[in-house]
Parts: structure tokens; sequence; C-alpha cells
């Protein structure tokens, strides 16, 4: 039994198995007990050497009363335990945001990302008419002020708001930014836009307009809103790593995750909105469809392109 405790490679795993087991339940004898008749130590001490004569002390699992399933696993040459992986940030990163590998962003993006942006005379256009109507049409609280810029947001980015569902879309709209706590207008809180997106259908049923609810708020609410849009969502992934956020995330996960690449950021929400949604359709060029104006602009200016990409 000796022979195979101590053996490397010669004895099987059963064996080890069924030796260390007999030897953790049969062994009781305590690693300091000595024989009085001739003055020798007895047990696992005596049997493995001691520490200052020996090869080595007793192996502590069987001086500790350890289970012969947990000693097994301390034997000589057996394999040892996978151990489960804790994720750690890679980078400084909020809390709960961990496991993510940061990949920082350099004002050399940023301003690529405007160049570009600027290059794209609709998505130029559409951006100026959104802030001029937001400029003449301040308040949320009267109706018609609300279906315009609901019609003109949903036309100039195509958020699908059912045209059977718009009136009902006016009126949430109306009431929670009528209702709402100012506070949460100031912060930019994640929570409204969730409020807003959450519209009560006819038939009873909730369906949610994030992305209509995220751009009404950043362009007729309060610009530090992030613009949730599922480019905006891919250019996150590749910049916190696919497990910071999911495909389908909720606004406050979004929000969270925009925050977390804005540290330490000189830029405001829309600039760096700009860059995410073009570093997602940059990644997402090759495998599915991107905007036509984007797609000539990558094109047609290359350098600006690589100064993007870092």
């Amino acid at each position: 039994m000796l022979g195979v405790l101590s053996s490397r490679g010669c004895a099987t795993n059963s064996h080890r198995f069924n030796a260390c087991k007999l030897a953790c339940e049969k062994t009781s004898v305590a690693s300091n007990d000595l024989n009085p008749v001739a003055g020798e130590q007895s047990g696992p001490t005596a049997l493995y050497g001691t520490a200052a004569g020996g090869i080595t002390s007793a192996p502590w699992h069987l001086n500790r009363g350890l289970s012969w399933r947990r000693a097994l696993l301390r034997m000589p040459g057996a394999m040892a335990r996978p151990r489960r992986a804790r994720g750690r940030a890679t980078h400084s990163v909020s809390r709960g945001m961990k496991g993510l590998r940061l990949v920082l962003v350099q004002p050399e993006q940023l301003k690529a990302a405007q160049t570009i942006h600027e290059l794209c005379p609709v998505w130029c256009r559409s951006e100026a008419a959104l802030d001029a109507l937001a400029w003449v049409m301040k308040s949320n609280t009267d109706t018609s002020e609300v279906l315009i810029k609901t019609c003109a947001i949903d036309a100039l980015y195509g958020t699908r708001v059912r045209w059977i569902d718009r009136q009902r879309v006016v009126d949430h709209v109306h009431y929670t930014l009528a209702n709402c706590d100012h506070h949460q207008v100031t912060t930019a809180d994640p929570k409204l836009v969730e409020y807003l997106a959450a519209v009560k259908l006819a038939d009873k049923t909730i369906r949610h307009y994030n992305s209509f609810a995220s751009k009404y708020a950043h362009f007729f609410v309060n610009p530090s809103f992030p613009i949730l849009d599922r480019f905006a969502v891919f250019g996150l992934r590749e910049c916190l790593g696919r497990k910071a956020l999911r495909l389908d995330p909720s606004y406050t996960a979004f929000a969270q995750a925009f925050s977390t690449l804005a540290q330490g950021l000189d830029s405001d929400t829309r600039r760096l909105d700009h860059y995410l949604w073009l570093i997602g359709q940059y990644h997402r060029r090759a495998v599915g469809r991107i905007n036509p104006e984007i797609r000539e602009a990558f094109d047609a200016h290359p350098r600006e392109v690589a100064q993007l990409i870092g």
C-alpha cells in the first residue's frame, strides 16, 4: 500500500483511490505519537519519515482528519482539482462590470469619428433637424408637440413605432414626462428611459420601444442620455468584450456600459455615441447590412477609418 501511495505514474488512479481511502479510514494514530517501548514514532509520521530526518513529514491530510475524497487530491501524483475561474477586471471599471477587457478610446479615434460624421451629410442633417426642433418645441407637456417630435424621431431614425401604437406612445410619453421626478431628468437616470419605453397597448400588453425612448430622451429631454442602437451595442461589445453586454440589453445595462467606457474621456455623450455607432458599423460591415452612407464613407476615406479603429 505504501508503494502505491508514494509512487508516481506506476499505479493507476483506481489504485490510488482505494489505497488512500483505506489509509484515511483506518489511520487514527496522531502524527506525533511515540512508541513507548522502542522510542520510535508510529502512525503516519513514522511511515513517511520525520520532518527533520526523513524524506518528508506526514501528509497533512492524514493529520487533519480530512475525508478520503479530499485526501485523494493531496496524494503524490494525483491530478489537481480544477479550480473555478474567478473573473477579474482587466482594467479599472465600475462595480458590477467585472471580467471585461476594456479597450481605451484614444482622442485620435474620437476625432476620426467626428471627421467621418461630418462626411455624412444625411446623418448631420438629421441631427441638426432634431436639435432645431428641440430648440423650437421645448415643452414635453404639450401633446401636439410630443406628437410632432415622436413622428420626427421615428421618420429620421427608423425606430419602428407602429402607426397603430403611435397615439398611445404619444400619450404615454406625455404622461411620463409630466409626472416624472425632475431629478431623473437632470441626472439622466436610465430608469426614466425604461419608463418611457414601456408602452401599454390596447390589448393590455406592454411593448418596449427602447430605441425610440432613448433617442427621444437624448434629443428632447437631456442630451446626457446615451442613444441605444444595435450598432452602438456592437461598438460597446467591441470595446468592453462580449461578456459586458447582451445583444438585446436593457437600457440600464446599456447606460452602465456606456458610462464605464466614458470614464476618463474628455468627450460628451454625442461624440462618444458617434464613435460607438461607427465602430459597430465597421465591425458588422462584412457580416450584415450597414448604413449605405456609412459604407460609402468607409470606402472613400480609408485614412480616417484607420484612425477610427486605432
